[in-house]
């Protein structure tokens, strides 16, 4: 039987929390979430609600990183929702974050399932929010299956992420590969290097805000907007600064001629390296796909990195097609659960897919009388 026993501050659980995410994502890990919490805990005005839980004798075995916010729906109606560190869900005000869970020593999950029931049945709150986890983590497989006490669960398929398996050899990879995929990813390194002197750099702690500039850069360039606001670019550098000390940054930029063409930020944590974000020059050369050249590169060291066992592109579809499948590997889906708790809750709810079930049916009506209309005007004129 575990005790659940909630903390004051995030900063006084620095070492059982790091000790605890061994084995987790790197989106549960300390160093991300104390960073989001720094950046967006006050400023959004979060209530914490962190808890260990703990053994008879003491041992901490898991970490519940909860926060309470409210919300306002089109009617008015004001929801207490409960959520896991690492998104605003759905305000999209803060940086996204994956593979959301709690953190559970492995031989403890059923013990762990009972108290994080327990915990939740004595908090008042009217819904609770999981966005962007996956099938096998922690909450969706204990909480989604098992917690009886909830009345209506929500289940919203987000999209897709790949995860590419880098513990073989890197020339077996690329002979995998579709012609097109490896002509992109690799073989068109020559062509790049026809162009001119080619370099790639990878940022050291004292040019980490050089290489974010250069990446938002790049992306003003394309999107016409900054890919990190003040907000984002502010927990990034905390966040690369602290796995730079811990020797996972792998921020890196591709020059040509001295020019920056391409900015790619990964971060290597517990085996797996993370594809955050990527900004390129989309019109740098008409047979060149810069984006993927650098990931080709990218997922080269990572092949020949002993430590590195998976190369995670994570969430996303591209701009315009599902690109990351032809890179052959295992397609994850994300999901995101919401709970509804109390009669307020269910009601919004109901009314929510009532009228989106209208808005739905209109379009169709309206659709199909327009067709019917249009072939009463041609068969009149004809």
């Amino acid at each position: 039987m575990l005790y659940a026993k909630r903390r004051a501050s995030v900063s006084e659980l620095e070492s059982e929390w790091t000790a605890l995410s061994k084995d987790a994502s790197l989106f549960t890990s300390w160093a991300w979430n104390s960073s989001w919490w720094r950046t967006w805990g006050d400023s959004c005005e979060l209530e914490l609600y962190l808890y260990s839980f703990h053994t008879g004798e003491g041992r901490l075995v898991a970490i519940a990183p909860l926060f309470f916010s409210y919300s306002k729906t089109r009617l008015g109606i004001a929801l207490r929702q409960l959520h896991v560190f690492g998104n605003y869900y759905p305000t999209g005000v803060t940086v996204l974050s994956e593979y959301t869970d709690i953190l559970v020593h492995p031989d403890y999950e059923g013990d762990a399932s009972i108290a994080l029931t327990r915990l939740l049945n004595a908090l008042r709150w009217d819904e609770f929010v999981v966005p962007y986890t996956t099938a096998d983590s922690f909450l969706f497989r204990q909480l989604h299956l098992s917690h009886s006490r909830l009345s209506l669960r929500r289940t919203k398929t987000e999209g897709m992420g790949v995860v590419v398996d880098v513990s073989g050899t890197f020339g077996r990879y690329l002979a995998s590969l579709g012609k097109n995929t490896r002509l992109k990813l690799f073989n068109r390194r020559n062509l790049l290097d026809q162009l001119g002197k080619v370099v790639l750099e990878y940022a050291d702690a004292g040019c980490i805000a050089e290489f974010f500039a250069d990446l938002n850069l790049l992306d003003r360039q394309r999107w016409g907007k900054n890919c990190f606001g003040p907000d984002s670019l502010r927990f990034h550098c905390q966040l690369a600064l602290q796995a730079h000390k811990k020797g996972g940054l792998m921020l890196s930029r591709l020059k040509v001629n001295d020019e920056t063409v391409s900015v790619l930020y990964n971060i290597r944590f517990n085996s797996v390296e993370y594809n955050i974000q990527a900004a390129f020059r989309e019109d740098y050369h008409p047979r060149i796909s810069l984006g993927t050249l650098h990931l080709g590169y990218a997922i080269e060291s990572a092949f020949e990195e002993i430590t590195v066992n998976t190369f995670d592109l994570l969430f996303g579809e591209g701009k315009k097609t599902f690109y990351k499948k032809h890179f052959r590997g295992e397609e994850r889906k994300f999901y995101t659960l919401v709970y509804s708790n109390t009669v307020k809750s269910l009601l919004v709810r109901c009314l929510h897919d009532t009228g989106r079930f209208i808005k739905s049916a209109l379009y169709g009506f309206s659709k199909k009388w327009l067709k019917s209309y249009s072939e009463r005007i041609d068969s009149r004129i004809g």
